[in-house]
């Protein structure tokens, strides 16, 4: 088992805690310290150990906040919104940045109109796993939630770290499914 890679226990219900307050983010800030506590719980529920987090929780929570942002879509709480509705999967922008949650299902009205209407215009995925810098990620939310900051200069250095360590991840798992060189002996 790998510890470093383990999401400390406190992170983890710090971040439930977030996103159980902040269920009506009410400035962009408020949204992105909330989109960050989400993607740390879906990074955290993949690893052993992960306490309280749950896909259960974490689905039904983006389904709620993307929900909240088509109600308030005139407020400016994140640059841009999408449902794709064919792979369950809710994207959200914040400060440049794109997050997103699959499994997300809704039967309300409220998703089933934005799901249809102009306003639902795709975002494809970046290809940069977030989840590599859940933790450096919720600690820039919370800064920037509790300071007045430009957070876009951290933004750009934490998707050049989330970049690089994609590129280890999909290594790693390219060599998990490579088969061992065979010498015939030549």
């Amino acid at each position: 088992m790998e510890t470093e890679n383990l999401i400390p226990t406190e992170e983890i219900e710090r971040a439930i805690a977030i996103v159980e307050t902040h269920r009506s983010p009410e400035s962009k800030k408020e949204t992105f310290l909330v989109l960050a506590a989400l993607n740390l719980l879906n990074a955290a529920v993949k690893k052993p150990h992960h306490g309280k987090a749950s896909y259960g929780f974490i689905k039904v929570r983006a389904l709620v906040l993307l929900e909240h942002l088509i109600k308030h879509s005139h407020d400016a709480l994140v640059e841009k919104i999408y449902y794709d509705t064919q792979n369950k999967c809710a994207y959200f922008r914040c400060y440049g940045m794109l997050l997103s949650f699959h499994g997300v299902y809704g039967v309300h009205s409220t998703l089933k109109d934005f799901a249809s209407s102009r306003e639902n215009v795709p975002l494809g995925w970046d290809g940069v796993h977030k989840q590599t810098i859940a933790s450096e990620l919720m600690k820039a939310a919370e800064k920037n939630y509790s300071e007045k900051m430009d957070i876009s200069g951290e933004i750009v250095q934490l998707t050049n770290l989330a970049r690089k360590r994609s590129v280890a991840v999909k290594l790693k798992r390219k060599r998990r499914t490579d088969k061992p060189f065979k010498h015939d002996g030549k």
